[in-house]
């Protein structure tokens, strides 16, 4: 795949153990230390669950992963996941080249139907709650968005960005992690 053809979407709990993605052979490269209880790698064939590998606790968990996939509207996606630390961090990774993600209505519900994650809708016109990694190629954007008014649209060329918001958890009790993901198509 060239640069141009890449399109990239990952959803990390960031931690001290690391996940790295290299582009230039498709690799998805683990850390040998590393539990994934859901890795999904997408391309417009094909796609994998690849089982869980161990790992200390507050290691990452990669919920979706989409390599290349064509054009696609909002697409809602839901995961459950399992803390094993009293504070986890959602970490939402993009690069899309030549053209641009959007995502919204990000949620995250504890299991008493608990909203942990502020601004997941993006409503406040502004990345209120969410802190932008060193490299920042997105903004909140009107008109693009699932429901309300905005979205978060991103569409960095050549690299990855990501915006990030921690949250506290409960050790052991499940949280529903959700967002509405679309693939444009054309520059942002």
């Amino acid at each position: 795949m060239t640069d141009s053809a890449f399109d990239a979407f990952k959803f990390i709990r960031a931690s001290s153990c690391w996940i790295t993605y290299d582009s230039s052979i498709g690799q998805i490269n683990i850390d040998s230390d590393l539990e994934l209880t859901s890795i999904y790698y997408a391309n417009r064939i094909t796609t994998t669950a690849l089982a869980p590998q161990s790992c200390t606790s507050g290691s990452p968990t990669l919920l979706l992963n989409l390599y290349n996939p064509s054009a696609f509207s909002y697409t809602y996606y839901s995961y459950s996941y399992t803390p094993t630390t009293n504070q986890a961090t959602i970490m939402i990774e993009l690069r899309q080249d030549p053209s641009a993600l959007y995502i919204d209505d990000i949620s995250v519900i504890d299991s008493s139907n608990q909203q942990l994650i502020s601004n997941g809708g993006f409503e406040t016109g502004s990345l209120t709650s969410w802190q932008r990694g060193t490299v920042s190629g997105g903004s909140v954007s009107s008109g693009c968005a699932n429901t309300g008014t905005y979205c978060y649209a991103d569409g960095i060329v050549g690299q990855t960005d990501n915006i990030h918001q921690s949250f506290p958890t409960v050790v052991g009790s499940a949280v529903t992690v959700s967002f509405y993901l679309r693939n444009g198509s054309g520059d942002l």
